[in-house]
């Protein structure tokens, strides 16, 4: 059964298919003026075919389209606590210690699924439960291999990639999928891996804690983190305006940019009468 999840619209979800929509009235009245343009008495084509399918691949697009969120935080800040919260579900690992070890995509799927992905190219496919005992870091068939066998958590992640959840949560059978990362600065191999998910997404949520007011480690992580967001889209707007020389003029206007959302999580371990105080905290540090 389907989650109908009334608490959480995505306002874009709902934008895209309508913009879709009103592209394909336009490319219907065009191809109807270029194929009357033809007819006996016309003067002729009116050179639109191209036009008509640039227009087609967009309406694709848009219909097609996914909207990604890139979920970033350290350890433990309540980053998958977060978005099981947004799909009133409870279908991320959560824990008191830092639970997610790989980055999982948070996708639709007609059944609940898990398939983890592993660098040598082979997939495992899983059931819920059996990815939190398998692949979360406070389990304990977990903790025991770390110790035992690989002895370093870095050397238990080393084979692994990524995972993908599955579940039929109405939001995300509209295109809208999440990236759940682990912690900051786990291994420069992790925080490279999180860093290339920046261009497939569309916008980033980065997860603090009201009762650790913005670390040092953060605040590192955080320019670091704007500093690569910054790169790749300078390289992709360059792109877009040579590739915009021969466009429509209007294109060559139009910036890729991502925008950031800061959420401060964990308001609860802090008391009320110190709440304005370590909201000033975090304003003054940003």
């Amino acid at each position: 059964m389907q989650n109908q999840n009334t608490g959480f619209n995505l306002e874009v979800t709902k934008v895209r298919p309508w913009f879709a929509d009103k592209l394909e009235r336009m490319a219907e009245i065009i191809a109807q003026s270029e194929q009357q343009a033809t007819n006996k008495g016309a003067s002729g084509e009116l050179a639109l075919s191209a036009f008509i399918k640039d227009l087609d691949k967009e309406i694709g697009r848009l219909k097609n389209g996914k909207f990604r969120f890139l979920i970033i935080g350290d350890f433990n800040r309540g980053k998958s606590t977060i978005l099981n919260a947004f799909f009133e579900k409870s279908l991320l690992p959560m824990g008191v210690t830092a639970t997610t070890a790989i980055p999982t995509f948070v996708k639709y799927g007609k059944q609940e699924k898990v398939v983890v992905h592993k660098k040598d190219g082979k997939e495992e496919s899983l059931n819920f439960e059996q990815y939190k005992k398998k692949y979360t870091l406070n389990s304990k068939e977990v903790k025991n291999k770390i110790k035992n066998v690989f002895k370093s958590v870095g050397g238990w992640l080393n084979p692994l990639d990524h995972a993908e959840f599955y579940c039929p949560i109405e939001v995300l059978s509209r295109g809208v999928e999440f990236i759940d990362t682990a912690g900051l600065n786990h291994t420069e191999e992790e925080n490279q891996k999180t860093f290339s998910y920046i261009q497939e997404c569309h916008a980033i949520l980065f997860v603090l804690a009201a009762d650790q007011q913005f670390t040092q480690q953060e605040q590192d992580y955080l320019k670091r983190l704007l500093g690569i967001k910054k790169e790749i889209e300078n390289s992709e707007n360059q792109s877009q305006f040579e590739q915009g020389e021969s466009a429509v003029p209007q294109s060559r206007n139009t910036k890729q940019v991502r925008p950031i959302f800061y959420l401060i999580n964990k308001w609860e371990n802090v008391g009320e009468d110190g709440t304005e105080e370590i909201h000033e905290i975090f304003i003054d540090k940003f």
